[in-house]
C-alpha cells in the first residue's frame, strides 16, 4: 500500500482537549461557544481540536513577563529578580490602625 501524501493531523476530542489543556471539558466548551478556541465540526455536537488550534488558544492567554529589575544577590549564582516595592512608596504602620484590627479579629462572639 502507497504510503500518503501527507499525514493527517491529530483529532483531540473534547475530554482529551481539555486534559491537555489542564481545564475542564466544561471549561473548553464554554471557551469553544464564546469563539476563543478553534475546533471542526465532525458531526452534529461533536466537536474535535487540532493540536495547532490548542497551542493557539494557549498563546492567546500567555501573560506578558513584566521586566524585573535584576540586583547582586551575592550568591555564586550572580543576580536575582528585586523584590517588594521602590524605598519610601511602603506607607508607615499606624499602631491605631493595628490595633483595631486586632480587637476585630480577636473579639469574642
Amino acid at each position: 500500500m502507497a504510503e500518503p501524501a501527507f499525514a493527517l493531523p491529530r483529532l483531540y476530542t473534547e475530554i482529551e482537549a481539555a486534559e491537555y489543556l489542564g481545564v475542564r471539558p466544561e471549561t473548553l466548551q464554554r471557551e469553544r461557544r464564546a469563539g476563543d478556541i478553534g475546533y471542526i465540526t465532525v458531526a452534529r455536537r461533536e466537536y474535535r481540536y487540532r493540536e495547532d488550534h490548542l497551542r493557539e488558544y494557549l498563546e492567546a492567554r500567555e501573560c506578558p513577563r513584566k521586566n524585573i529589575a535584576l540586583v547582586d544577590s551575592g550568591s555564586q549564582g550572580g543576580q536575582t529578580g528585586k523584590a517588594g516595592s521602590s524605598p519610601g512608596t511602603t506607607p508607615n504602620p499606624n499602631s491605631a490602625g493595628f490595633a483595631l484590627l486586632a480587637q476585630t479579629t480577636f473579639k469574642r462572639r
